[in-house]
């Protein structure tokens, strides 16, 4: 009889063993989902962030490189700059208007997913620019 409470014993200690086992890999797929899920929208943020940051480098490089910032499309101020004799007839002006528009649209949407804080910083940037290609061009 002491052989079977033995058995039995080994027995009830394996399945407990399994069940623990079982309730670690549970444990640590959740874990890992809630990792996962606040690493996504941690770098989510800095990214957007990031991204704004290296378009203004752009706008710059493209606003330094002159009349090739148009062509580019890195600042919706860059096709506002443009010399109106470069935009031909009315319906290039007209169309180059409308990519403008449609680039501060974009990054207007780019702004408004970032902290407000640094939208606000990126948006003067943004502004200093503007004001510096508007006094490029009266120059």
């Amino acid at each position: 009889m002491g052989r079977m409470s033995h058995r039995n014993q080994e027995r009830t200690e394996r399945r407990i063993s399994a069940a623990a086992s079982l309730m670690l890999c549970a444990l640590t797929v959740l874990a890992q989902i809630a990792v996962t899920l606040l690493l996504t929208r941690f770098l989510k943020e800095k990214a957007s962030f990031v991204y704004g940051f290296l378009q203004l480098i752009g706008a710059a490089v493209a606003g330094a490189a002159g009349e090739g910032a148009a062509g580019a499309g890195y600042a919706a101020s860059a096709a506002a700059a443009q010399p109106a004799a470069a935009a031909g007839s009315d319906a290039q002006h007209d169309e180059t208007a409308a990519k403008a528009a449609l680039k501060a649209a974009e990054m207007e949407a780019k702004l408004a997913a970032m902290d407000p804080e640094k939208a606000a910083k990126v948006r003067a940037a943004l502004a200093a620019k503007a004001a510096r290609d508007k006094q490029k061009k009266e120059a």
